[in-house]
């Protein structure tokens, strides 16, 4: 019993600590000037529409994926889930202003790569405590599991990515979304593989 609840709050604790480097990383790399990635220029979006914060407008967000997952497969919804998003959506707040940045735009740019390979180890991190799914994880799952045989999870992660590029085209700088999804994807698959020999 005692190791059962050793091995909870460890995996508590990563889930934390995953949440928080997430939201340092995805606040580095969003405004340093080279575009945000996919959700957080909906989230920008949002912001400037109703007044909110980025971290309130990211909660929302998450809450509206949340709720489609919650009616199209609850099983991808955990403890994990509503706990990472509330962590997260706190720690964007908290960064978006102590940030510094340079008037070179090429240490920008590296200071956004280092945003970029923050969010994914973050996200990595989360993903491996297992305690549910991420918003947007949930959401991808739920179609790739109901629609068997058809697409497979990799590539329903990318159809649901570029859908919301497309939405998102606004942005003139798209490279760094690009950067941000290809580190993601790729950290994502190698945790899940990993995850799987267990």
């Amino acid at each position: 019993m005692k190791n059962n609840d050793n091995k909870t709050l460890k995996k508590l604790a990563i889930l934390v600590m995953g949440s928080m480097i997430a939201a340092y990383g995805i606040t580095l790399a969003l405004y340093a000037g080279f575009g945000g990635a996919t959700l957080a220029v909906l989230w920008q979006g949002l912001a400037r529409t109703f007044h909110i914060s980025i971290g309130a407008a990211s909660f929302v967000v998450a809450l509206g994926m949340i709720l489609f997952a919650l009616i199209y497969d609850k099983s991808q919804i955990h403890i994990g889930t509503v706990l990472y998003q509330i962590v997260y959506s706190a720690c964007v707040d908290l960064f978006a202003n102590c940030h510094i940045y340079s008037t070179y735009k090429w240490i920008n740019f590296l200071i956004m790569l280092l945003g970029v390979v923050l969010f994914a180890v973050g996200t990595g991190l989360y993903a491996s405590a297992s305690l549910g799914r991420g918003s947007y994880e949930a959401v991808t799952f739920a179609l790739a599991e109901k629609i068997t045989g058809r697409l497979n999870l990799f590539e329903w992660h990318w159809i649901f990515w570029l859908l919301l590029q497309v939405f998102c085209l606004v942005e003139s700088l798209v490279y760094a979304r690009l950067l941000q999804l290809s580190f993601q994807v790729q950290l994502f698959n190698l945790l899940m593989q990993k995850q799987n020999k267990f």
